[in-house]
C-alpha cells in the first residue's frame, strides 16, 4: 500500500474463496486500499485483464482490434504478476 502498489484478489482454493477469507480477517479491500476483489472462481481473472487491456486502449492511444499492439504495451507498461496459491482449474 506505502508503494501503490494494486492487488486484485479473487479466485477459491477447498471451496473457500480469498475474498471470504480476507473479509473474515477484517482486511480492508476497495480501490483506496489498492486490495481489489475480482471474484471467487478462476474465470473471474478476465476482470483484472480487461482492467489492463483499457489501460493500454487509454494511455497507449491504441484501438480496439490492435491485440499485438496491446499485448506489446501491457507487457511493457502495465506491471503485473501473478501469484497462484494453489492449483488453478
Amino acid at each position: 500500500q506505502q508503494k501503490n502498489i494494486m492487488i486484485f484478489a479473487g479466485g477459491e482454493s477447498g471451496g473457500r474463496s480469498i475474498i471470504d477469507q480476507l473479509r473474515e480477517e477484517n482486511v480492508e479491500m476497495g480501490w483506496e486500499s489498492y486490495l481489489v476483489p475480482f471474484g471467487r472462481d478462476t474465470i473471474s481473472a478476465i476482470y483484472p485483464l480487461n482492467w489492463a487491456i483499457r489501460a493500454a486502449l487509454t494511455f497507449g492511444a491504441l484501438k480496439k482490434g490492435q491485440e499485438k499492439e496491446i499485448a506489446e504495451y501491457c507487457r511493457k507498461r502495465v506491471m503485473a504478476a501473478v501469484v497462484a496459491l494453489g492449483p488453478v482449474d
